[in-house]
């Protein structure tokens, strides 16, 4: 919100407009666990960042969110703001799994910015088949973060972008941008968790 500064008329409308989508939300996702219940017997997956100890990886966040937006403004980058938002996305508590996740990240989002500047140029004249195709891409981000993440970003760049190219803008710039901003807020994350101390990994239970 802070890249769109504006009057409090207009920080009061976001504001309703917000809580119109997260209550329009609610109400689709009770609805359909009253039609297709979630079986609330399965145990969660392990967390394997639970047992990492969370004070180096909250210092590593507090500069590296920050890091990544100075670092955005002073390229000059419309839209920075997807800088420090890839940088926290992809900064996890272990090195590898940062290197991993920025990785995925990055091919993700390149080929969703691919994706959304070709459907934008090709159903410009035709919005509602972008916002049925935003729609698909939403949900697909909604259901791959735990099973493909580059798929994830493949999905979160696609809703993004369409959204964007929606309300405004020239699709391949939109694209372009986003693109520049997340490879620089990746860099930034794999670069402040290379620096930044670690705590050894986990040796393996023999069984």
């Amino acid at each position: 919100a802070g890249h769109f500064p504006g009057t409090l008329a207009q920080a009061t409308l976001r504001a309703e407009l917000v809580l119109l989508g997260g209550a329009i939300q609610i109400a689709i996702v009770m609805t359909l666990d009253r039609i297709i219940p979630y079986d609330r017997r399965t145990p969660p997956p392990p967390n394997a960042a639970a047992s990492e100890p969370i004070a180096p990886f909250v210092i590593r966040a507090a500069i590296c969110v920050p890091l990544a937006l100075v670092v955005a403004r002073s390229m000059h980058i419309e839209n920075e703001y997807w800088a420090p938002m890839t940088a926290l996305l992809v900064l996890k508590p272990g090195l590898r799994d940062t290197q991993w996740r920025g990785a995925m990240r990055i091919g993700g989002t390149i080929a969703g910015s691919a994706a959304a500047s070709g459907l934008a140029l090709a159903f410009s004249s035709h919005p509602v088949l972008i916002a049925f195709t935003t729609g698909i891409a939403s949900a697909g981000a909604f259901a791959l973060p735990r099973a493909n993440y580059a798929m994830f970003g493949f999905a979160v760049t696609l809703t993004a972008v369409l959204l964007i190219d929606l309300a405004q803008g020239d699709p391949l710039s939109n694209s372009k941008h986003r693109i520049v901003a997340t490879i620089v807020g990746g860099l930034v994350a794999l670069a402040i968790a290379w620096l930044g101390p670690r705590s050894p990994r986990a040796k393996p239970i023999d069984s």
